[in-house]
């Protein structure tokens, strides 16, 4: 979850720069915009640098921080200090490293809590993960990138690419198939990559042409496959999950070696991770959770 708790605390410390900027600033009503206010934005810009990069590395150096930015150190320095002192950012003078504060988990988790989707969603992954025997993920849309919210180990454990809060390409996953299957072919050139996409492995969908055609296959069948697309010797069974607006919000998978995942059956699997996605949807049209 340290994704979506370094997101909220980014959009917190936008709040702080402007705050700041307008204090020192005053405005008059009806002003028109000049040059010195899109510098404001420019500080904006800088601040979320510092604390992309802080996040990136988990932990680091003043030296890493600047050099990674191209920002001068007395300015990372400034930047860093400042959300130190709002408790954004810690540092550990024996080790000289900087890293992401507690008031950064207290903020996303905030957020957290007033978000349904994980409720109404854990109960129901608990049960897939028991039922499969294997790893039960949730992902949202950001982008041209799923990321990963939510994940529950199943008994047949295998080191996967996929952590809480880490981040895949739409193109080679199956809930990346899921997130854009639904959507206006015009919304989902949006989150797509330049043509030929990367190739992960030899099964790599890397034509606009040949995934819009798996995406009109997702639609028909109504779940969608991660055949080894991102990762060599894994396969993915994905589902949607959608709001009270019907709407396509997150996507569920499951996750498992070939030789476990296809023993059975890609199509008997499909269908429980489907029940599955229909069971979170349920829960969070009618605004309740599962299991309360």
């Amino acid at each position: 979850m340290r994704e979506i708790f370094f997101q909220l605390t980014k959009i917190v410390f936008c709040v702080l720069l402007f705050l700041m900027d307008a204090e020192s600033t005053p405005r008059r009503r009806g002003r028109a915009r000049t040059r010195q206010d899109i510098g404001t934005v420019r500080a904006l810009v800088r601040g979320l640098d510092v604390l992309d990069a802080l996040a990136a590395r988990g932990q680091a150096t003043l030296s890493e921080i600047s050099r990674d930015t191209k920002l001068a150190p007395s300015t990372a320095y400034r930047i860093l200090e400042t959300l130190r002192s709002r408790g954004y950012s810690a540092f550990h003078s024996a080790t000289g490293l900087y890293r992401l504060g507690i008031r950064a988990f207290e903020t996303g988790y905030a957020f957290v809590s007033h978000t349904h989707l994980r409720d109404a969603a854990n109960p129901v992954m608990l049960d897939l993960a028991d039922q499969t025997g294997e790893t039960v993920n949730l992902a949202v849309l950001d982008g041209r990138e799923v990321v990963y919210v939510h994940q529950v180990e199943g008994a047949g454990m295998m080191r996967l690419f996929t952590k809480i809060g880490g981040r895949a390409p739409v193109h080679c996953t199956g809930v990346g198939k899921c997130l854009l299957a639904w959507k206006p072919e015009v919304e989902i050139s949006k989150h797509l990559p330049e043509s030929p996409y990367e190739r992960f492995t030899a099964q790599t969908i890397v034509t606009k042409e040949n995934y819009l055609k798996v995406l009109a296959k997702v639609r028909r069948n109504g779940y969608a496959l991660d055949d080894e697309e991102r990762e060599e010797g894994v396969v993915c069974v994905t589902a949607p999950v959608r709001n009270e607006k019907k709407e396509v919000i997150a996507a569920i998978s499951v996750s498992g070696p070939v030789s476990r995942v296809k023993k059975g059956g890609t199509a008997d699997l499909a269908k429980i991770v489907k029940q599955a996605g229909n069971e979170i949807s349920k829960s969070l049209e009618s605004g309740g959770h599962l299991g309360s």
